[in-house]
């Protein structure tokens, strides 16, 4: 008898779901992980062409909110930069993401969010940001949902199993701002049918 292999991969509506993303419990706790996700990391977040125009439109009063090393990188480096084929934003000494910023509590945040919070941007934050821990990969010309694992967010994870909330629940917001409301309908009657497995 051929043996047949557990399913991995998901179709919701034309986007792939690894089976992670239904799995994995998880709810940032910033003041234990001081938002290491906007400084670890080999390159800044993920950002698509619009938003660079988003970002442009928007920047004069986003470098207000940025620490004068990030605002100095931008004006000499750019906001963003290209890697193989892709587009990421910009790092300061390869680390922090250029539009960092740090609170009295030694919390990590975000310029670009800050902005847009205080009505001076009409931008919220770049969907691969708004989206982690989850990230959009290409699997067959379509989007792939993937949990990305980081041992920085255990904690977010260990709260995340105390309270039972679903890592797909916990990015609700930037899900129904990626593909729409009727999309995490489905998307969630599906995790509901998984749940019962």
């Amino acid at each position: 008898m051929a043996r047949v292999e557990p399913i991995t991969i998901l179709n919701v509506q034309g986007v792939l779901v690894e089976k992670e993303v239904l799995r994995e419990q998880f709810k940032c706790d910033l003041a234990c992980c001081k938002g290491i996700c906007c400084v670890e990391g080999e390159l800044g977040a993920p950002v698509q062409s619009a938003e660079i125009d988003d970002i442009e439109r928007n920047i004069e009063n986003i470098l207000r909110y940025l620490p004068e090393k990030n605002v100095s990188v931008i004006q000499k480096k750019g906001f963003y930069e290209a890697y193989k084929g892709d587009l990421y934003l910009q790092t300061v000494a390869g680390k922090e993401c250029v539009f960092a910023l740090k609170n009295a509590q030694g919390i990590v945040t975000c310029g670009i969010e800050a902005a847009f919070y205080e009505g001076q941007s009409d931008f919220l934050k770049p969907i691969s940001c708004h989206l982690f821990p989850i990230r959009v990969k290409k699997k067959f010309g379509m989007d792939c949902l993937v949990y990305e694992y980081i041992p920085e967010c255990n904690e977010a994870r260990t709260v995340g199993q105390r309270i039972g909330l679903p890592v797909y629940a916990f990015i609700k917001p930037a899900l129904i701002r990626k593909y729409g409301e009727a999309w995490y309908h489905d998307f969630e009657e599906v995790c509901h049918q998984f749940s019962e497995q």
